[in-house]
Formats: C-alpha cells, structure tokens, sequence
C-alpha cells in the first residue's frame, strides 16, 4: 500500500474517511496480485509457444484429444488472463486518478478555481463524457451518472472492478491448471 498515498477531502466524515482507507487498501492489492498473474500468462503463453512451435514431435508422444483440448483450454485461459491483467491496470490506475484528483481539488488553486466556475453541474457532467465516443462514451456516462452524490463512488467502482479482476484471475488459473493436467494425462 505505499504506492498509494491516503488523501482526505475536508468533506469527508469519519465513516466515510474509514470507508475511503478500507477500499484503497483493498484496491491496492491489484497490484502485486497483477504482477503474480502477469508471471502466470506469461508461463501459459510459453507453453503454448513451445507446444505450437513443436506440434510435429509433441503430436506423437501424446494422445489426439488431449494435445488439442489442452491447447484450446490454455488459449482460453490466456485470453482471461489477458482480461484479467487489464482489470489490474484499470483497478490500480482507477484509485491514482482519484487520489490525484483529492489532491487537486483540496489545493488553494482549486477552490479559486472551483469558486469562479459559472457552468451548472449538469453541463459539466455532460462535458466530462462528451470528448468519448462509442460504447465508451456510454461507458463514461453511466459511470458519471452513477457516481452523482457517493462521495466515495470511485472509490466503490475501483473495488467493483477488483472484483470482476479476482474472479477472471481465478477462472484463468483454473483453466490453465486444468490445461496442464490434460496435457499431462495426454502423454503415451
């Protein structure tokens, strides 16, 4: 957790001020346990690398059924550890971005800033998501929409995606086990 630095808005009361430290420090899990899935996809793509560049020789020390789904299960699994590697990086990049963002809004510039800010609020959330395009965009306005009024809804979408990151880093060790043991019983 010494890579996140725990800021406070003045706002905050002491629940929520707890709330905040609680979410940040599990959401600052992400990280290593992304480094540790990162050194699992890459040991599942060598495999497969091996296995592939090898297929001729591998095909006749192993049973038919088992090379070919052991394959297709470590691709899938490499595939979701791919997924999964990306939710690290949005879950660990999503809790800096606040951070930076509590940081700039608790400085003096901000409040002169903020002060003479003459937009309504409803504009500016439109404005905040106009730069997107596509699914992103929708992507981007529910994301505002949804954060109205939670003092801490980053903070609670940062650990809703560390969730879908556990559970799809759970799935693609799974499946890459279950890969390895299929090619294993495969052998002649």
């Amino acid at each position: 957790m010494s890579k996140f630095k725990i800021t406070y808005p003045k706002y905050l009361n002491p629940e929520q001020r707890f709330l905040r430290l609680m979410y940040v420090a599990v959401c600052a899990s992400a990280k290593p346990a992304g480094k540790q899935l990162k050194w699992i996809v890459t040991g599942n793509a060598a495999i497969l690398g091996l296995l592939i560049a090898n297929i001729g020789t591998v095909s006749t020390a192993m049973y038919p059924g088992n090379l070919r789904w052991g394959i297709i299960i470590l691709v899938v699994s490499l595939l979701i550890g791919i997924v999964s590697l990306a939710l690290a990086v949005a879950v660990t990049s999503s809790v800096e971005v606040v951070d930076a963002l509590y940081n700039e809004l608790e400085s003096n510039s901000s409040e002169v800033m903020l002060d003479s800010v003459t937009t309504p609020p409803e504009q500016m959330n439109e404005q905040m998501y106009a730069a997107f395009v596509g699914p992103l965009k929708w992507f981007m306005r529910r994301s505002v929409n949804r954060k109205k009024g939670d003092l801490l809804g980053g903070e609670k979408e940062s650990v809703r995606w560390l969730c879908w990151f556990v559970y799809a880093a759970a799935i693609q060790n799974v499946l890459a086990a279950i890969g390895i043991i299929i090619l294993a019983w495969g052998i002649k």
